[in-house]
């Protein structure tokens, strides 16, 4: 739907950011300009509104997707949203009394519902500011705010990007503006050794830089998890991101000291100099030996461009043994001192930024918080900002999966029920719908008029922090399929709830999350695929051949080869969007990331030589209502296809901002792991259309089995209303309703398949008020009821010889699947999840093949 004018002002003032009075005078100043011809017709009011600074274009972002913000938290402002690597869960603010901007970053459910752990956040909020305050070179937290509902940690306002930005791409930086970096980054991390502290997690995305050249390392809540801080086991950082710059000492989990952090230091400066990780590869495993063992190539070869005294730096902080390094960052800073003053770093520059020490100075006053010196002497320990539980992918838990590797499950079947059958509820109008023409209408909003929640968009508006909700939050193993962890006996029983620590369940992939640029706003499902990924895996191969698959395999293994005039090995990732439309048919957008520039003539060729046509200077082709656009951005290797007013409207004038969610959407999102063979992002109130064409032909079949397992509103002596898409009566027992209508407002799939497991989970959005582990058992009973159903299911077919043998082993299969699936919560999700042998995946997908294309008796 699309706002109205009057729409968009009350959003505003329900906002926060102007009262209705001054909406009106911002109104009358609009038409005035607009009369006198200061404002160009085309210029609409949320854009003349960002123009004059009346609003930020992220705020204007929210409002146009329907949603109020919020934006004001007591005196802070929320104007941005933080994007990057090192940046989950963070938004740029200004602190309206003093008008300095600032940093936000918002706790999750737990710390705000736990006052242990409000107190314990404190006291890590106390010591970090002893610190940090008094230097330029760490990242300074202020005081924590807690208005109830909302609990946030205010921090200096944070430079543009992070090192790991920087580097992206490979790509060395020059040795002056390298040694600058080091030099700033030993002086931040010298406060904290001469604290007693230890950092624990040196590496560039923990380096914030400034267009001027200044760095910034980042500390406390920026260095670690805030929640991973309080009462965990003091470890080294051995998050996926943090292997790479793990010292020797600590590949195990062994407790962190001043040498580790010099060590870290030394790894980052070899990527900075080098443009490489010291030792690259996707094998945790084999880079955490290396770390222990191998000394990398030396800088001056590797770069020839780097001085060797720099080289000799490198060595010497990269150095197996830690005594043979430097003792600490003092040390180190000394050696440094002459390169230091080079760049004009002295006693009389190293102090705390003006900006920093006026809202200081306002907190303390205001009664806000304590003064520094009543902290310190409050402050009874020194912290040590390197907690992490012992769950992470250290070589001594890569031991431990590498024995559980010689047990093997006793299946021959299995397969993940609920994630097929979700994929295939996506995906089957791809094929089986596509052959009428659908009728294209403009869609300003990105959720349907029968969307009550919406959206979320970019703040972190409830009291789960997004950053909780990111793979790596949750404990894996390393991304090896020899390293996944399969068990000899069933490990759960029906009531059983297990925590996401499992480490028997443990992800196996730890990638960043979903990258939605340049997908179209509006999308009721979105799906992810990684085709290039899949080469050589032989289990792959038989989902992909259509007798598996029907019309899925076909989709992929044919039509989007084509569409992309790309093999699948060339097609590093697609990303489907499946929008609704004015009859109810749904119509799709999608864009694909290759592994190579694509050829444009072969392309256009392929396309049918669409029309050239130029948006705000922009190209783009088109051909009917479908337009191709090419971003210059991509660098020849970024496909968009979808309705061209969409394309031309919303995607093209967002570059490469995403699309605005739904909260329930954007909280999943970041739980999303985009390394997986397949994730689907969907909003479940799809299936309580009117329209069947969203489900057509036999698969209108999924959708009692759908909404039975998603939702759990139906009381016991109910049975299941009779439907034109339904073949069986199934009763479901009663359980707690998790949405307004029965089934939750969003929920997100993922599947990843190696030629030994497959690994699947299901994450299901919650509401703040439902109660997490009552729900999280219901669940497990829902998957405890699957069986019985396709049991069910199955007696009211026609079996066909072809197709009897392998349906009256489908029970078992889900059976089987339930027996091995686990059941947990993470904040505001539910989240299960499932590792079989590989072999299950294409056994389900086709049984589940043929039990839709089976006829009723």
């Amino acid at each position: 739907m699309a706002l109205s004018v009057q729409e968009f002002w009350q959003l505003v003032v329900a906002s926060g950011l102007h009262d209705e009075e001054n909406c009106r005078r911002l109104a009358d100043a609009f038409a005035n300009a607009r009369d006198a011809g200061q404002v160009p017709r085309t210029v609409q009011l949320p854009e003349w509104m960002i123009n004059t600074r009346a609003m930020t274009r992220y705020q204007a972002k929210v409002l146009l997707a329907g949603r109020p913000g919020p934006f004001v938290y007591g005196d802070y402002l929320v104007t941005d949203r933080l994007e990057g690597a090192g940046a989950t869960g963070l938004f740029r603010a200004l602190h309206r009394p003093t008008g300095v901007n600032c940093s936000l970053y918002f706790l999750s459910e737990k710390a705000v519902i736990d006052p242990s752990v409000v107190t314990a956040i404190i006291a890590l909020t106390n010591s970090a500011s002893v610190t940090s305050l008094a230097t330029p070179y760490l990242t300074h937290c202020h005081t924590l705010v807690d208005l109830g509902s909302y609990k946030f940690l205010v921090i200096d306002e944070l430079p543009v990007g992070t090192l790991a930005a920087r580097l992206a791409g490979n790509t060395a930086i020059g040795s002056k503006e390298a040694a600058r970096v080091l030099c700033q980054i030993t002086e931040g991390l010298a406060r904290l050794h001469a604290a007693q502290q230890v950092h624990g997690a040196i590496r560039p995305d923990r380096v914030w830089l400034s267009p001027d050249g200044g760095a910034r390392l980042a500390n406390f809540p920026l260095a670690r998890n805030p929640l991973a801080l309080v009462g965990a086991h003091v470890t080294w950082d051995v998050e996926p991101e943090g292997i790479d710059y793990c010292p020797p000492e600590c590949t195990s989990g062994e407790i962190p000291t001043p040498r580790g952090d010099i060590y870290s230091l030394g790894c980052t400066l070899y990527h900075m100099l080098s443009g490489r990780v010291p030792f690259p590869g996707d094998d945790p495993q084999q880079t955490l030996q290396a770390q222990r063992s191998i000394m990398p190539p030396p800088l001056d070869q590797v770069n020839p461009a780097v001085p060797k005294t720099m080289a000799g730096w490198v060595a010497r902080m990269m150095a197996k043994t830690p005594s043979a390094r430097y003792d600490d960052a003092g040390q180190l800073a000394a050696a440094l001192a002459p390169l230091a003053k080079q760049f004009g770093m002295t006693a009389e520059t190293s102090v705390a930024p003006p900006e920093r020490m006026k809202l200081e100075n306002y907190l303390i006053a205001s009664g806000a918080m304590a003064a520094h010196a009543e902290v310190a002497a409050a402050t009874a320990t020194p912290i040590m900002f390197a907690p992490h539980d012992m769950a992470s992918p250290t070589a001594a838990m890569i031991a431990r999966h590498q024995q559980s590797r010689h047990k093997k499950l006793p299946l021959i079947l299995g397969g993940v029920a609920a994630l097929v059958v979700m994929g295939g509820a996506a995906t089957f109008w791809l094929v089986a719908g596509k052959g009428s023409q659908q009728t294209a209408r403009p869609i300003d909003t990105p959720l349907p008029s029968s969307q009550q929640s919406l959206p979320a968009s970019d703040i972190a508006s409830t009291n789960t922090a997004v950053g909780d909700m990111a793979p790596s939050s949750i404990s894996g193993n390393s991304n090896s399929a020899e390293s996944t962890p399969i068990a000899t006996e069933p490990a759960v029983s029906v009531d059983t709830v297990v925590g996401l620590d499992a480490t028997m369940w443990a992800s196996p992939t730890h990638g960043p999350r979903l990258n939605l640029a340049y997908v179209v706003p509006g999308a009721e499902v979105i799906v992810a695929l990684r085709p290039a990924q899949w080469i050589g895996n032989g289990e792959m191969e038989k989902i992909l051949d259509k007798r598996t698959s029907g019309w899925l395999g076909q989709f992929i293994s044919e039509e989007l080869v084509g569409l992309l005039d790309t093999p699948l090995a060339g097609i590093d990732r697609v990303i489907i969007a499946i929008l609704d439309s004015a009859d109810g048919s749904p119509r799709w957008a999608l864009v694909a990331t290759l592994k190579e520039p694509h050829d444009l003539d072969a392309l256009l060729a392929k396309w049918g030589q669409p029309e050239s046509q130029e948006k705000e200077g922009i190209s783009f082709y088109s051909q009917g209502a479908k337009a191709y656009y090419l971003p210059a951005a991509g660098e020849g290797r970024t496909i968009v296809i979808g309705p061209t007013e969409l394309i031309t409207e919303e995607v093209i004038p967002a570059g490469h901002d995403t699309p605005a969610l739904t909260r329930e959407l954007e909280t999943l999102l970041a739980a999303s792991d985009g390394d997986r063979d397949l994730t689907i992002l969907a909003s479940p109130s799809i299936l309580l259309t009117g329209s069947k064409a969203w489900l057509p032909g036999v698969a209108g079949r999924l959708r009692v089995p759908l909404e039975l397992f998603l939702a759990g509103d139906r009381p016991a002596d109910a049975a299941e209303p009779t439907r034109p898409d339904s073949t069986a009566s199934t009763v479901a027992p009663r359980a707690i309703d998790v949405s307004s209508q029965g089934l939750p407002k969003a929920i997100l799939a993922s599947a990843h398949l190696t030629e030994a497991d497959v690994f699947a989970e299901l994450r299901i959005y919650i509401e703040p008020n439902q109660p997490a582990q009552a729900l999280a058992r219901v669940y497990r009973e829902h998957v405890a009821r699957l069986p019985k159903q396709a049991s069910d299911y199955i007696r009211t077919l026609a079996l066909s010889d072809y197709s009897r043998d392998v349906l009256f082993g489908f029970p078992l299969m889900v059976e089987q699947f339930g027996r091995y699936t686990v059941v947990g919560t993470d904040t505001r999700q539910i989240v299960l999840r499932a590792y079989l042998p590989s072999m299950a995946a294409h056994n389900l997908a086709l049984g589940l093949h043929l039990a839709l294309l089976e006829r009723e008796r």
